[in-house]
């Protein structure tokens, strides 16, 4: 599973992406999340990151993600559904990502049985 890395500093949201390999798809993101990409947050201090990729195998489901702080390894967003995947092709935002970090977000594609199919 892809690892993805994301910081809200101020007005801005940094990334980082690093690798880990545990399912049998891999959910490759095609846009809107890049390493060191920034963010603008809204007047409530909070950025909404929409993003695009796709699964190898043609899979369809939900994507869900959570979200981590790095520092301390506290979870501030379980797994929640933030866009779906049709096809292989996956689309999404995350949205309400406070002013902080950094975050490691995980990202991973559902199947309508529940399975786990994709992860990034």
């Amino acid at each position: 599973m892809k690892r993805i890395t994301r910081c809200l500093m101020v007005a801005a949201l940094a990334t980082a992406i690093g690798t880990v390999s545990l399912l049998a798809a891999e959910l490759t993101i095609r846009s809107g999340l890049a390493d060191y990409q920034a963010y603008q947050r809204d007047s409530d201090g909070n950025a909404s990151v929409s993003f695009a990729g796709t699964v190898a195998d043609g899979a369809t489901g939900r994507v869900e993600c959570m979200v981590i702080a790095q520092r301390s390894g506290a979870t501030l967003r379980d797994w929640e559904e933030v866009g779906a995947c049709r096809r292989g092709q996956v689309e999404g935002t995350i949205r309400s990502l406070p002013t902080g970090g950094p975050y490691a977000i995980l990202l991973r594609v559902v199947a309508p049985s529940g399975k786990v199919i994709a992860g990034a």
